[in-house]
């Protein structure tokens, strides 16, 4: 992990939205 301050945090935050629409949606898709 790479020291990015805000924009390190900004980029797990990201993932890991990605990954939690990408559940909800699949989800809902079936």
């Amino acid at each position: 992990m790479r020291k990015g301050g805000m924009f390190g945090n900004l980029e797990f935050l990201l993932e890991f939205w990605i990954v939690y629409i990408k559940k909800l949606k699949g989800w809902r898709d079936l």
